[in-house]
């Protein structure tokens, strides 16, 4: 995850970028342009993310090695780092659609999803996943992944 995170700073730099830009345009009444600079800057954080997930895919194996030389470890990690570059793009969504409705002053609503989205998937589907189904930490990724999905589509509905 740690290694992930270098992918979604890009994303989460327009995003925040996103959200002042939105935050003064709202303020302008310029609608129309905040409605398409918001998808515009997804467009660039999902390319981002794309590129940055490619090349951090690629160079898995000697990046892993670094850390460890256990094979069962890095064969877990690289599936790990495979399900973090798919949630990644719902990430960029997510700091895209959240920091621009904090730009108009939505600020609640992205709280209630999250904690809502967090409890239900990444609590609940990830520990059912994880546990009940004994898929390990797979599973529980598996159930970050939906929580970040589902946020992206709902918020995609709210800003729509």
């Amino acid at each position: 995850m740690n290694i992930m995170l270098f992918a979604a700073l890009i994303p989460n730099s327009i995003g925040i970028a996103t959200g002042i830009i939105v935050g003064y345009l709202f303020g302008e009444k310029e609608y129309e342009v905040l409605y398409w600079k918001c998808y515009r800057n997804i467009e660039i954080g999902i390319a981002a993310v794309i590129v940055l997930d490619f090349f951090l895919i690629i160079l898995s194996g000697p990046i892993l090695r670094f850390f460890t030389h256990d094979r069962v470890i890095i064969e877990i990690a690289k599936d790990i780092i495979w399900l973090e570059a798919f949630t990644l793009l719902f990430k960029a969504g997510n700091f895209m659609f959240s920091n621009s409705l904090k730009g108009t002053g939505d600020v609640y609503y992205c709280m209630a999803l999250s904690i809502v989205s967090m409890w239900v998937f990444g609590v609940g589907a990830a520990y059912v996943m994880g546990v009940v189904f004994d898929w390990g930490i797979i599973g529980i990724y598996a159930g970050f992944c939906m929580d970040e999905a589902v946020r992206c589509i709902v918020m995609v509905e709210e800003v729509e």
